[in-house]
């Protein structure tokens, strides 16, 4: 999955490209950046809390993690994305 910007998500494209790029290099992060990654999702994502980790810290497609996750509609992972990027911490 190459880096998209997403118009309908009120981050900058630079903070979104920052985002993205931090999140798939999740294993790469220190433990603390680890750890504030998998409570944000933990606290956006709710039931979807693991569907939405494996989509923002893998290169996974969001069909691939619908089916997996038995998510009925990418609608609801990209709901959840979006309220990933825009809870984001700016200092991380």
């Amino acid at each position: 999955m190459a880096f998209r910007y997403k118009r309908g998500i009120d981050v900058g494209f630079l903070q979104q490209m920052y985002i993205y790029s931090a999140s798939l290099n999740y294993k790469n992060l220190t433990k603390a950046q680890q750890k504030k990654i998998l409570k944000l999702c933990k606290r956006v994502g709710g039931a979807n809390s693991d569907a939405l980790f494996d989509f923002v810290t893998t290169d996974i497609s969001s069909t691939a993690v619908c089916l997996k996750y038995n998510i009925a509609s990418r609608t609801t992972l990209y709901r959840l994305l979006k309220d990933y990027y825009e809870n984001f911490p700016t200092k991380f």
